[in-house]
């Protein structure tokens, strides 16, 4: 938003610092955004059905929550697997 007349850049943040708002000029924090555009990225990044890297249960009751988890999603793998490999083996059977 730009300001039309002769006030100087000061008068005119004092006047909206007055008012109650904040205030600063246009650009001032260019070296702070540049490490914000960064933090931006990452935070436009889909993350959906991940967890983050370093999440670290906060109680007992969660820790084994996540370790239960874990271990199903593991049984589930593990059984897929088998699942594959009877396929595999009912499938060359039946080719000879």
């Amino acid at each position: 938003m730009g300001v039309e007349g002769t006030a100087s850049q000061s008068e005119i943040i004092a006047a909206v610092e007055a008012a109650g708002y904040g205030a600063s000029v246009k650009g001032a924090d260019a070296g702070a955004k540049s490490k914000g555009a960064s933090m931006d990225e990452d935070a436009l990044k889909d993350r959906r059905g991940r967890h983050k890297k370093d999440y670290k249960p906060q109680t007992e009751e969660e820790r084994l929550k996540l370790e239960v988890a874990t271990l199903k999603r593991q049984l589930y793998l593990s059984q897929m697997e088998i699942d594959v490999l009877k396929k595999l083996q009912e499938l060359e059977r039946g080719n000879r």
